[in-house]
């Protein structure tokens, strides 16, 4: 039950993550973040220099200041980022109004949509999530969100004009998501044996794509099959061979470093997968993960309570993290509210 609300938790923030992202990137052959010749996880560390000011500091001018930094710096992979709403909350709480417009213009410009705010992703963990609901509610029907939609002209939408064997295979993907769900919902038996046959699936599409930029599309659209279906002990619990395992995980990386998987979701995928074996085998101790992405919850009167699962390496865990662009164990846990282990050292304050 409580890995299960885990699932909803991940699926909701795929789902909603990704909609208008996969129908824009899908439009193009080429990595556009090759063109801008950037090291993403320079683009992290500022990022998590930002959330730090906003998320533990609560110092909004502090923040808005670096939020503008990285529009100027990073402005596709901010306005693809999760923490997109926390630079317009910076922006409204700092009366900051020219970030504001920025934000809005080249969020609308991006998803070529008027109605961004719609449907923006605010994380339920977020321990401000009603009030930041409320901001962007209000935010609606402000006169500058107005000002920003009527200064926009849409752009032709490409993404019909594709390479035609391209979209084949964003089909066969998202054919794959709705027998991986259907199946949750009409036929519990048959679980196991649809995610032995959905993950072989993904990574025999994944080996017809033309590049990195192809394949980082089809992991975005598929994140529901990797959480799922993705398991690291191969030989008792597992759903896919050592070698797919190992072609998945390089992957995985490779659009890490490309800019086109978030780091964040890189270290989930990883992490669960290590975890499975553990909630398989139901010994919940056993669990263990790499980066500490991977949180038990429980649904208790209506709020959720997150678990955070033991770690492999608790005392090198913050530089594995570092490795791939994530805060600290110690900045997750002001977020995610859950608490640390003992044998973990809280790093000194301030962080940056």
């Amino acid at each position: 039950m409580a890995l299960e609300i885990e699932y909803l938790k991940i699926m909701k923030t795929i789902s909603n993550k990704y909609y208008l992202l996969a129908i824009l990137i899908v439009s193009q052959t080429f990595n556009p973040f090759d063109l801008y010749g950037f090291n993403v996880f320079k683009f992290y560390k500022d990022l998590n220099k930002a959330n730090y000011y906003h998320l533990i500091e609560e110092n909004y001018n502090k923040s808005s200041y670096v939020y503008e930094l990285i529009l100027k710096k990073y402005d596709t992979l901010l306005l693809q980022n999760n923490s997109y709403c926390f630079a317009i909350e910076s922006a409204l709480k700092s009366n900051n109004n020219s970030l504001l417009s920025k934000l809005l213009k080249r969020k609308i410009y991006f998803d070529n949509d008027t109605t961004i705010l719609d449907h923006l992703f605010i994380d339920v963990d977020y321990k401000y999530h009603e009030r930041l609901m409320a901001e962007i509610s209000n935010l609606n029907n402000s006169e500058i969100y107005k000002i920003v939609k009527t200064d926009f002209k849409f752009r032709t939408k490409y993404y019909y004009n594709l390479d035609p064997e391209f979209m084949k295979l964003v089909t066969k993907i998202k054919i794959l998501v709705n027998e991986d769900q259907g199946i949750r919902r009409n036929n519990n038996n048959k679980i196991n044996e649809v995610d032995s046959i959905n993950i072989v699936e993904l990574v025999n599409t994944l080996k017809l794509c033309k590049n990195i930029y192809q394949q980082s599309i089809l992991i975005n659209q598929a994140g529901i099959l990797l959480t799922h279906s993705f398991r690291y002990n191969i030989k008792k619990y597992g759903r896919v061979s050592e070698e797919d395992y190992e072609y998945l995980t390089k992957i995985l990386y490779q659009g890490l470093k490309s800019g086109n998987i978030p780091n964040r979701d890189y270290a989930r995928y990883l992490d669960n997968a290590r975890a499975e074996r553990g909630y398989t085998n139901s010994k919940y101790g056993e669990i263990k993960q790499i980066y500490g992405t991977f949180m038990l919850s429980t649904l208790n009167e209506g709020k959720i309570s997150n678990t955070l699962n033991p770690i492999e390496d608790i005392k090198s865990v913050d530089s594995l993290r570092a490795k791939i662009g994530l805060p600290t164990l110690f900045e997750d846990s002001i977020y995610y509210s859950y608490k640390l282990p003992q044998e973990y050292s809280i790093p000194k304050q301030p962080i940056y």
